[in-house]
């Protein structure tokens, strides 16, 4: 049979497949998982990342003209890899598309380095429509001591959301990428994630 519904459930309410007993009003009832709902679906809303690049500091004796080695360009671009991907497999992270995020940096023809450009950053994350953006660099000091910086900010009001650094012992692929895991899984996505 079916019950009958007054402003207040005086019968058996089915919600999702359950009957619930209830003298809520009907009103009251719809607020409530209204209002659940539309917290859910906020929550759930994934936070727009922009990667803007990885970049190289080398204050060894090496690096005094200004170069950089190609085996050492390319562990930063697998460095950068490793990051899109990480968040990128993250449920409450969209990562901007890599190839959309280098043309507008190109297009931004920086002549400072990304981290130390003083708020250019914001600017770049807002051209890509992000949320947050992320930076990091690598600096040599030696073929035997380096250290990973990552510092990710909010582009609506600029702060630092969350940043951590590693050191790296040797100036390889395997040291490099242990490297960029550690500063992820252990320091970094956990500082992020204090910020949802």
């Amino acid at each position: 049979h079916i019950n009958r519904l007054d402003d207040t459930l005086s019968g058996q309410l089915p919600i999702l497949g359950l009957t619930v007993r209830t003298g809520i009003p009907v009103v009251v009832l719809v607020l409530i998982f209204g209002t659940l709902g539309g917290a859910w679906a906020q929550a759930t809303t994934p936070i727009v990342i922009a990667v803007l690049g990885v970049e190289f500091v080398d204050t060894s004796l090496e690096g005094s003209d200004g170069s950089i080695r190609p085996d050492e360009q390319a562990r930063l671009n697998v460095v950068k890899a490793l990051i899109e991907e990480t968040l990128g497999d993250i449920e409450y992270y969209s990562v901007v598309a890599p190839a959309k995020t280098q043309a507008i940096v190109d297009e931004a023809a920086l002549i400072q380095r990304l981290h130390e450009c003083n708020g250019c950053e914001i600017g770049l994350g807002r051209a890509l429509g992000a949320d947050w953006v992320l930076i990091g660099w690598v600096q040599k000091v030696s073929n035997l001591i380096l250290n990973l910086n990552v510092i990710v900010r909010d582009v609506s009001s600029g702060r630092v959301v969350a940043r951590a650094f590693v050191d790296l012992r040797g100036n390889t692929d395997r040291s490099w990428t242990r490297a960029t895991h550690y500063l992820l899984d252990e320091i970094l996505l956990e500082r992020m994630r204090s910020h949802h």
